[in-house]
């Protein structure tokens, strides 16, 4: 389904202190992706729409990147990429 290196495992509650948002940054970060990669998975569904306020906030919530972190480790390898 999604392309890119191995999901990284990340703790699925955030801890004290800890953001309940993740920015572009974290995703790439996490999915080891670039800027135009997180903005393509979105376009196609693969990421679920940001939260944008004014000024160019975008931030997208942790339990629904979480989530699918959760989702993706459940799912064999070869089944992800060839969504």
């Amino acid at each position: 389904m999604m392309k890119g290196k191995a999901v990284q495992k990340k703790r699925l509650q955030p801890t004290a202190g800890e953001s309940p948002w993740y920015r572009k940054a974290d995703l790439m970060r996490l999915f080891g992706i670039t800027d135009r990669t997180v903005e393509a998975w979105v376009n196609r569904g693969r990421l679920p729409e940001p939260r944008r306020q004014g000024r160019g906030w975008v931030r997208w919530p942790r339990a629904e990147i979480d989530a699918l972190i959760a989702e993706l480790a459940k799912t064999p390898e070869k089944k992800r990429r060839a969504g």
